[in-house]
């Protein structure tokens, strides 16, 4: 009985492990693959979200692979496409950002500033150890009605 049990308790374990593991996705620029992690910019996204933004392109390249919550990137430039949904429609952005080795961000999300279409956004690029904004350009594009 305390073997099966034992058994049990690990394949559990073993269980939960791979559940978390396929769901923390990460995308690594084309650019970033056999470079140190330490030598690379890292943006995470918040769950502040609540599946309402998307990375839709990394550098121009149309992403294709799910909702990665980890984006590793090589030091420099960089630019993400992203949707928002809003409730009644959805907006795209674009955010520019400069990346540094070894720095991590995240994309933050809010509401106390209104775009020209009247909707409440904010997008920010926030560092995760100072908890500063870190200098980026945001550019809105089209806002579809659902």
């Amino acid at each position: 009985m305390q073997h099966a049990r034992r058994a049990l308790n690990r394949l559990l374990v073993l269980s939960t492990v791979l559940l978390v593991a396929g769901c923390a996705q990460v995308y690594r620029s084309p650019e970033a693959v056999g470079v140190a992690p330490a030598s690379l910019g890292v943006v995470e996204l918040r769950d502040d979200w609540d599946g309402g933004m998307s990375v839709t392109q990394v550098d121009g390249q149309a992403r294709a692979d799910g909702a990665p919550q980890r984006y590793e990137l090589t030091p420099g430039p960089h630019r993400f496409g992203i949707t928002y949904d809003v409730g009644h429609g959805i907006l795209t952005m674009t955010l520019s950002f400069t990346a540094v080795a070894g720095a991590t961000y995240e994309i933050v999300p809010g509401a106390d500033a209104r775009d020209a279409r009247n909707v409440d956004v904010r997008l920010r690029l926030r560092d995760t150890v100072s908890g500063t904004d870190v200098p980026a350009k945001v550019e809105y594009g089209s806002f579809s009605v659902k």
